[in-house]
């Protein structure tokens, strides 16, 4: 055995073992609403006219699921159990994450001169497997411990909801964690001052944690392939 080969199987055995205690997230189901008019079993309620819809954004290029408020200052999106759903995928250990990039807006969007607004975190919240009283985190999206917000341009937030430890009903360490997902509910304004004005989300994204020997078996099977291919030429 030369010594170039020698430090390929070194260099991968290191490799793999890091890949052993890797966890990666990766992305399990994304709504990207990037087709105008189809919001990909989204639903409203609360909201008022112009109707829940995916549509070219106020500002930007986006193409966005869009909606706007009336005098309920409950407003909110579902993706309801009437759709399929989203069961963990047999080679990740957990949920990682709730991601949604999201902005508010400062009147209806079909309003002129309508624009994006700093974000405000009365009323907004995030509930899976239940309407009302599962909520990630409690009844306000910037508080909890739970979640990381990211501000860009234009007044866009990217909330990144942790789901680790979420079973069905609670947060709880010491409960199985979450393995299918039948609905989700996200109130993206709320509160008092939230009447008559709107929202936009770009894109919401379910993300889960594989297995720490997933990325260990793909690196040792393009290795293999390697060696076989280098075999060949010899």
């Amino acid at each position: 055995m030369n010594k170039k080969l020698v430090r390929q199987i070194v260099v991968v055995v290191a490799v793999l073992a890091a890949a052993q205690f890797a966890q990666a997230s990766v992305i399990v189901k994304e709504w990207s609403f990037n087709t105008l008019g189809d919001k990909e079993g989204w639903t409203g309620a609360n909201l008022s006219t112009p109707a829940l819809t995916v549509a070219a954004a106020i500002s930007g290029t986006e193409i966005v699921l869009q909606g706007a408020t009336g005098t309920n200052t409950d407003p909110r999106i579902l993706y309801p159990n009437t759709e399929p759903a989203i069961p963990l995928p047999g080679w990740a250990t957990t949920w990682e994450s709730f991601v949604i990039r999201v902005r508010q807006l400062d009147a209806k969007p079909d309003v002129s001169g309508v624009a994006s607004q700093a974000w405000n975190a009365t009323g907004t919240l995030l509930a899976i497997n239940s309407n009302s009283t599962t909520v990630i985190p409690n009844n306000n999206i910037t508080q909890g411990g739970r979640v990381t917000q990211t501000t860009q341009a234009d007044n866009w937030q990217i909330f990144t909801i942790n789901l680790v430890g979420f079973s069905n009903t609670v947060f709880d360490a010491a409960s199985s964690s979450l393995s299918t997902i039948t609905s989700i509910r996200f109130d993206p304004i709320g509160g008092t001052g939230s009447e008559n004005k709107g929202f936009e989300v770009d894109y919401i994204r379910l993300t889960a944690i594989p297995e720490p020997g997933t990325v260990g078996l793909v690196v040792a099977g393009l290795f293999l392939a390697a060696l076989r291919r280098r075999h060949m030429r010899v």
